[in-house]
């Protein structure tokens, strides 16, 4: 991406005696400007229009999108994870399927102990965002653990978000 224009090259003493509107009046449509310390050549930073600098985080979280892989909820560990230590008769195929069916009548139950004693970032490697969000709407969570998770789905709900 980074063009080796000499235009497009300027020393921190060039920068310096540079305003914003000067800048902005180079014209450099798509191109990035490189700022480098000249005397070490090393150091250097980039300066970008808004709209490419937009382009590049949208292909950032898109890229980051495609990384994240939610591991199949039958194969996660739940007893080692201590979710059922009051139902010795509980095993994780069964936990996994209450969680997931809703006409179940422990449903409740599985879905607040999930969100209560399952780190987030557990969650979001288990299931994908958006069925997150739909058992956490069905949640009975005490008020301290909901406002939690409702800043945090807020949070990860954001435009630039890697989750969404």
């Amino acid at each position: 991406m980074l063009d080796s224009n000499p235009k497009n090259i300027l020393s921190m003493t060039e920068l310096q005696k540079l305003s914003f509107k000067k800048i902005t009046s180079m014209r450099l449509g798509d191109q990035p400007l490189l700022l480098m310390d000249k005397k070490i050549n090393a150091e250097a930073f980039v300066i970008l229009n808004y709209k490419t600098y937009e382009t590049l985080q949208n292909k950032n979280v898109q890229k980051q999108n495609k990384q994240i892989r939610p591991l199949q909820i039958k194969k996660f560990d739940f007893k080692k994870s201590g979710m059922f230590w009051d139902r010795p008769h509980m095993n994780n195929k069964k936990f996994a399927d209450i969680l997931l069916d809703t006409r179940h009548s422990d449903h409740a139950w599985a879905v607040s102990r999930f969100f209560e004693r399952l780190p987030s970032q557990v969650i979001l490697k288990i299931l994908s965002f958006d069925t997150v969000i739909k058992l956490f709407e069905k949640a009975q969570l005490r008020e301290p653990i909901k406002g939690a998770w409702k800043d945090a789905i807020t949070y990860w709900n954001q435009k630039t978000s890697c989750y969404r």
